[in-house]
Protein backbone atom coordinates (compact mmCIF):
# COMPACT_ATOMS: atom_id res chain seq x y z
CA UNK A 1 0.00 0.00 0.00
CA UNK A 2 0.99 3.65 -0.67
CA UNK A 3 0.56 5.77 2.15
CA UNK A 4 0.10 9.37 1.75
CA UNK A 5 3.32 10.64 2.63
CA UNK A 6 5.02 8.51 -0.40
CA UNK A 7 2.31 9.25 -2.84
CA UNK A 8 2.72 13.01 -1.93
CA UNK A 9 6.57 12.77 -2.39
CA UNK A 10 5.83 10.92 -6.24
CA UNK A 11 3.50 13.54 -6.87
CA UNK A 12 6.05 16.32 -6.04
CA UNK A 13 8.61 14.55 -8.64
CA UNK A 14 5.86 14.79 -10.93
CA UNK A 15 4.84 18.56 -10.26
CA UNK A 16 8.55 19.35 -10.46
CA UNK A 17 9.94 17.78 -13.55
CA UNK A 18 6.88 16.21 -15.90
CA UNK A 19 5.32 18.33 -18.91
CA UNK A 20 2.17 20.34 -18.32
CA UNK A 21 0.28 17.23 -19.61
CA UNK A 22 1.33 15.02 -16.58
CA UNK A 23 1.64 17.47 -13.91
CA UNK A 24 -2.58 18.50 -15.00
CA UNK A 25 -3.07 14.52 -15.48
CA UNK A 26 -1.39 13.94 -11.50
CA UNK A 27 -3.97 16.63 -10.78
CA UNK A 28 -6.73 15.14 -12.05
CA UNK A 29 -6.28 12.06 -10.69
CA UNK A 30 -5.35 12.60 -7.35
CA UNK A 31 -6.00 16.30 -6.50
CA UNK A 32 -9.15 17.56 -7.80
CA UNK A 33 -11.05 16.97 -11.19
CA UNK A 34 -8.96 19.85 -13.69
CA UNK A 35 -10.45 17.96 -16.94
CA UNK A 36 -10.68 21.52 -18.63
CA UNK A 37 -6.72 22.09 -17.60
CA UNK A 38 -6.02 18.33 -19.15
CA UNK A 39 -7.25 19.70 -21.99
CA UNK A 40 -5.74 22.66 -22.70
CA UNK A 41 -2.49 20.73 -21.96
CA UNK A 42 -3.51 18.43 -25.04
CA UNK A 43 -4.55 21.12 -27.13
CA UNK A 44 -0.74 22.13 -27.68
CA UNK A 45 0.25 19.06 -29.15
CA UNK A 46 -2.62 18.98 -31.61
CA UNK A 47 -2.27 20.95 -35.21
CA UNK A 48 -4.76 22.27 -37.43
CA UNK A 49 -5.45 18.94 -39.36
CA UNK A 50 -6.71 17.44 -35.99
CA UNK A 51 -3.62 15.02 -35.79
CA UNK A 52 -1.50 15.56 -32.69
CA UNK A 53 2.52 15.62 -32.81
CA UNK A 54 5.11 17.72 -31.34
CA UNK A 55 6.12 14.96 -28.99
CA UNK A 56 3.41 13.98 -26.98
CA UNK A 57 5.10 10.80 -26.71
CA UNK A 58 8.48 11.46 -26.43
CA UNK A 59 10.66 9.44 -28.02
CA UNK A 60 9.75 11.05 -31.35
CA UNK A 61 9.65 14.90 -31.46
CA UNK A 62 8.16 15.44 -34.98
CA UNK A 63 6.05 18.48 -34.97
CA UNK A 64 4.21 17.16 -37.86
CA UNK A 65 1.12 14.89 -37.18
CA UNK A 66 0.89 11.10 -36.79
CA UNK A 67 -1.63 8.56 -36.52
CA UNK A 68 0.54 7.17 -33.53
CA UNK A 69 1.02 9.95 -31.68
CA UNK A 70 -2.86 10.86 -32.13
CA UNK A 71 -3.36 7.60 -30.75
CA UNK A 72 -1.64 8.80 -27.57
CA UNK A 73 -3.86 11.82 -27.34
CA UNK A 74 -7.02 9.53 -27.89
CA UNK A 75 -5.62 7.29 -24.86
CA UNK A 76 -5.98 10.18 -22.43
CA UNK A 77 -9.14 11.97 -24.45
CA UNK A 78 -11.72 9.07 -24.19
CA UNK A 79 -11.54 9.49 -20.07
CA UNK A 80 -12.73 12.96 -20.41
CA UNK A 81 -15.04 12.14 -23.36
CA UNK A 82 -18.28 13.20 -21.45
CA UNK A 83 -16.85 16.70 -21.76
CA UNK A 84 -18.67 18.50 -25.10
CA UNK A 85 -14.70 20.00 -25.25
CA UNK A 86 -12.99 16.62 -25.54
CA UNK A 87 -15.86 15.48 -28.00
CA UNK A 88 -14.72 18.09 -30.22
CA UNK A 89 -11.32 17.73 -30.10
CA UNK A 90 -12.14 13.91 -30.60
CA UNK A 91 -13.56 14.38 -33.79
CA UNK A 92 -10.83 16.01 -35.07
CA UNK A 93 -8.64 13.16 -34.57
CA UNK A 94 -11.06 10.91 -36.07
CA UNK A 95 -11.12 12.60 -39.08
CA UNK A 96 -7.35 13.18 -39.43
CA UNK A 97 -6.82 9.37 -38.93
CA UNK A 98 -9.46 8.88 -41.45
CA UNK A 99 -7.17 11.05 -44.05
CA UNK A 100 -4.20 9.08 -42.85
CA UNK A 101 -5.57 5.90 -44.13
CA UNK A 102 -3.60 3.82 -46.55
CA UNK A 103 -5.83 1.31 -48.85
CA UNK A 104 -2.42 -0.60 -49.73
CA UNK A 105 -1.56 -1.34 -46.18
CA UNK A 106 -5.27 -1.69 -45.23
CA UNK A 107 -4.23 0.33 -42.13
CA UNK A 108 -1.87 3.04 -40.94
CA UNK A 109 2.06 3.59 -40.38
CA UNK A 110 3.02 4.72 -37.13
CA UNK A 111 5.07 7.95 -38.19
CA UNK A 112 5.96 9.90 -41.46
CA UNK A 113 9.18 10.06 -43.15
CA UNK A 114 10.09 13.42 -41.75
CA UNK A 115 10.61 12.32 -38.43
CA UNK A 116 14.43 11.85 -39.40
CA UNK A 117 14.39 15.08 -39.15
CA UNK A 118 13.82 15.70 -35.96
CA UNK A 119 15.29 14.19 -32.13
CA UNK A 120 13.95 10.51 -32.00
CA UNK A 121 15.18 7.13 -30.71
CA UNK A 122 16.63 3.93 -33.14
CA UNK A 123 13.09 2.07 -33.00
CA UNK A 124 11.53 5.53 -34.60
CA UNK A 125 13.93 5.88 -37.34
CA UNK A 126 11.96 5.64 -40.80
CA UNK A 127 13.57 3.19 -43.01
CA UNK A 128 13.47 5.10 -46.39
CA UNK A 129 14.07 1.56 -48.45
CA UNK A 130 11.57 0.08 -46.26
CA UNK A 131 8.89 2.98 -46.24
CA UNK A 132 8.19 2.46 -42.69
CA UNK A 133 9.42 2.57 -39.40
CA UNK A 134 10.68 -0.90 -37.19
CA UNK A 135 7.38 -0.23 -35.20
CA UNK A 136 5.40 -1.26 -38.72
CA UNK A 137 6.73 -4.16 -38.37
CA UNK A 138 3.91 -5.13 -36.79
CA UNK A 139 0.87 -4.48 -38.33
CA UNK A 140 -1.02 -4.22 -35.50
CA UNK A 141 0.75 -1.35 -33.85
CA UNK A 142 -1.20 1.42 -34.43
CA UNK A 143 -3.72 0.10 -36.54
CA UNK A 144 -5.74 -1.57 -33.99
CA UNK A 145 -5.64 0.88 -31.67
CA UNK A 146 -6.47 3.23 -34.49
CA UNK A 147 -9.44 0.86 -35.10
CA UNK A 148 -10.52 1.10 -31.33
CA UNK A 149 -11.05 4.30 -31.53
CA UNK A 150 -12.93 4.22 -34.76
CA UNK A 151 -15.50 1.79 -33.19
CA UNK A 152 -16.00 3.87 -30.18
CA UNK A 153 -16.18 6.96 -31.85
CA UNK A 154 -18.53 5.81 -35.04
CA UNK A 155 -20.59 8.53 -35.32
CA UNK A 156 -17.97 10.85 -36.27
CA UNK A 157 -16.58 8.48 -39.15
CA UNK A 158 -17.44 9.88 -42.49
CA UNK A 159 -15.39 7.40 -45.07
CA UNK A 160 -13.78 4.26 -43.98
CA UNK A 161 -16.00 1.26 -43.41
CA UNK A 162 -15.57 0.45 -39.70
CA UNK A 163 -17.11 -2.91 -39.64
CA UNK A 164 -14.76 -4.28 -42.26
CA UNK A 165 -11.77 -2.78 -40.78
CA UNK A 166 -12.54 -4.65 -37.55
CA UNK A 167 -12.56 -7.68 -39.56
CA UNK A 168 -9.58 -7.62 -40.95
CA UNK A 169 -8.26 -7.45 -38.39
CA UNK A 170 -9.68 -10.19 -36.69
CA UNK A 171 -8.57 -12.57 -39.22
CA UNK A 172 -5.02 -10.74 -39.18
CA UNK A 173 -4.83 -11.37 -35.29
CA UNK A 174 -6.34 -15.14 -35.81
CA UNK A 175 -3.93 -16.25 -38.42
CA UNK A 176 -0.27 -15.42 -35.48
CA UNK A 177 0.60 -18.29 -34.27
CA UNK A 178 3.76 -16.43 -32.72
CA UNK A 179 3.69 -13.73 -31.24
CA UNK A 180 6.63 -11.58 -30.86
CA UNK A 181 5.74 -7.83 -30.40
CA UNK A 182 3.89 -6.64 -26.71
CA UNK A 183 3.23 -3.50 -28.01
CA UNK A 184 1.20 -4.51 -30.92
CA UNK A 185 -0.75 -6.87 -27.79
CA UNK A 186 -1.18 -3.23 -26.29
CA UNK A 187 -2.95 -2.15 -29.65
CA UNK A 188 -5.54 -4.86 -30.40
CA UNK A 189 -5.96 -5.06 -26.10
CA UNK A 190 -7.57 -1.55 -26.66
CA UNK A 191 -9.65 -2.98 -29.67
CA UNK A 192 -11.12 -5.57 -27.51
CA UNK A 193 -12.43 -3.02 -25.24
CA UNK A 194 -14.65 -1.11 -27.69
CA UNK A 195 -15.57 -4.32 -28.97
CA UNK A 196 -18.92 -6.14 -28.20
CA UNK A 197 -20.48 -9.98 -28.16
CA UNK A 198 -18.93 -12.72 -30.77
CA UNK A 199 -16.35 -10.41 -32.11
CA UNK A 200 -15.10 -9.80 -28.77
CA UNK A 201 -15.18 -12.98 -28.10
CA UNK A 202 -13.12 -14.41 -30.66
CA UNK A 203 -10.33 -11.39 -29.99
CA UNK A 204 -10.09 -12.98 -26.71
CA UNK A 205 -9.20 -16.26 -27.35
CA UNK A 206 -6.33 -14.89 -29.54
CA UNK A 207 -5.22 -12.04 -26.79
CA UNK A 208 -5.50 -14.91 -24.09
CA UNK A 209 -3.26 -16.93 -26.36
CA UNK A 210 -0.69 -14.35 -27.13
CA UNK A 211 -0.30 -12.37 -23.52
CA UNK A 212 0.47 -16.56 -22.23
CA UNK A 213 3.50 -16.03 -25.14
CA UNK A 214 4.99 -12.69 -24.18
CA UNK A 215 4.02 -11.99 -20.51
CA UNK A 216 7.32 -11.62 -18.20
CA UNK A 217 6.73 -12.89 -14.22
CA UNK A 218 10.48 -12.84 -13.99
CA UNK A 219 10.93 -9.76 -11.39
CA UNK A 220 14.51 -9.35 -11.82
CA UNK A 221 13.86 -8.98 -15.59
CA UNK A 222 11.11 -6.40 -15.02
CA UNK A 223 14.13 -3.90 -13.78
CA UNK A 224 17.01 -4.74 -15.81
CA UNK A 225 15.02 -5.18 -19.35
CA UNK A 226 12.59 -4.14 -20.79
CA UNK A 227 10.02 -6.64 -20.88
CA UNK A 228 5.73 -6.76 -20.44
CA UNK A 229 4.72 -7.51 -16.35
CA UNK A 230 1.45 -8.85 -16.25
CA UNK A 231 0.30 -5.05 -15.40
CA UNK A 232 0.97 -4.18 -18.43
CA UNK A 233 -1.85 -6.32 -20.00
CA UNK A 234 -4.01 -5.79 -17.04
CA UNK A 235 -4.20 -1.92 -15.71
CA UNK A 236 -7.78 -2.00 -14.22
CA UNK A 237 -9.36 -5.40 -11.96
CA UNK A 238 -12.21 -4.93 -13.64
CA UNK A 239 -10.56 -5.76 -16.93
CA UNK A 240 -10.38 -9.50 -18.05
CA UNK A 241 -6.84 -10.46 -16.81
CA UNK A 242 -6.36 -12.51 -20.09
CA UNK A 243 -5.30 -15.83 -18.16
CA UNK A 244 -2.79 -14.27 -15.82
CA UNK A 245 -3.56 -15.64 -12.37
CA UNK A 246 -4.41 -13.05 -10.06
CA UNK A 247 -1.14 -13.84 -7.55
CA UNK A 248 1.26 -12.67 -10.44
CA UNK A 249 -0.76 -9.45 -10.54
CA UNK A 250 -0.48 -8.71 -6.89
CA UNK A 251 3.17 -9.83 -7.00
CA UNK A 252 3.48 -6.96 -9.90
CA UNK A 253 1.31 -4.71 -7.60
CA UNK A 254 3.44 -5.27 -4.36
CA UNK A 255 6.81 -4.94 -7.04
CA UNK A 256 5.80 -1.27 -7.88
CA UNK A 257 4.64 -0.43 -4.14
CA UNK A 258 8.09 -1.18 -3.30
CA UNK A 259 9.46 0.86 -6.17
CA UNK A 260 7.37 3.77 -5.24
CA UNK A 261 8.13 3.43 -1.56
CA UNK A 262 11.55 3.16 -2.16
CA UNK A 263 12.62 5.76 -5.35
CA UNK A 264 9.50 7.48 -5.20
CA UNK A 265 9.39 7.40 -9.03
CA UNK A 266 9.98 4.97 -11.59
CA UNK A 267 13.19 4.98 -14.11
CA UNK A 268 12.28 3.73 -17.58
CA UNK A 269 13.75 0.15 -17.44
CA UNK A 270 15.44 0.94 -21.15
CA UNK A 271 17.66 3.28 -19.65
CA UNK A 272 18.89 6.89 -21.02
CA UNK A 273 21.79 6.24 -23.47
CA UNK A 274 19.30 6.66 -26.03
CA UNK A 275 18.46 10.23 -25.14
CA UNK A 276 21.90 12.58 -26.19
CA UNK A 277 22.08 16.25 -26.16
CA UNK A 278 18.72 18.22 -26.31
CA UNK A 279 17.12 15.22 -26.59
CA UNK A 280 18.04 14.22 -22.70
CA UNK A 281 14.82 16.38 -21.79
CA UNK A 282 12.82 13.01 -23.46
CA UNK A 283 14.18 10.60 -20.65
CA UNK A 284 13.32 13.24 -17.59
CA UNK A 285 10.02 13.09 -19.41
CA UNK A 286 9.33 9.20 -19.34
CA UNK A 287 10.25 9.13 -15.70
CA UNK A 288 7.25 11.16 -14.94
CA UNK A 289 5.08 9.84 -17.31
CA UNK A 290 5.93 6.22 -16.29
CA UNK A 291 5.59 7.20 -12.36
CA UNK A 292 2.21 9.19 -12.96
CA UNK A 293 0.93 5.42 -14.84
CA UNK A 294 2.14 3.64 -11.99
CA UNK A 295 0.41 6.02 -9.85
CA UNK A 296 -2.46 5.69 -11.50
CA UNK A 297 -2.68 1.60 -11.47
CA UNK A 298 -1.74 1.63 -7.66
CA UNK A 299 -5.05 3.75 -7.58
CA UNK A 300 -7.18 1.67 -9.67
CA UNK A 301 -6.38 -1.64 -7.67
CA UNK A 302 -6.84 0.21 -4.43
CA UNK A 303 -3.03 0.15 -3.39
CA UNK A 304 -3.26 4.09 -3.06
Amino acid sequence: MIDKEVLNQCGDFILKEGRLLEKELYKHFFIEDNTQNVLQALLKYQNEDGGFGHGLEPDALLPLSSPFQTTVALAHLKDLDKQEEALIIIEQAIHYLESQYNKKRHGWFALPKEVNEYPHTIWWEFDEKKQMTAIDEHYGNPTAEVIAYLVRYKQYVRTLDVDDLVNYMLEYIENIELFQCEHELYCFIALYHELDGHLKERLKKQLSKAVHQLVEYNQVKWKTEYVPTPLSFVKHPTMIYFGIDKTQIDFNLDYLVQELTENHKITPSWGSNFYEGNFKKSFSDWIAIQTLETLIILKNFNRI
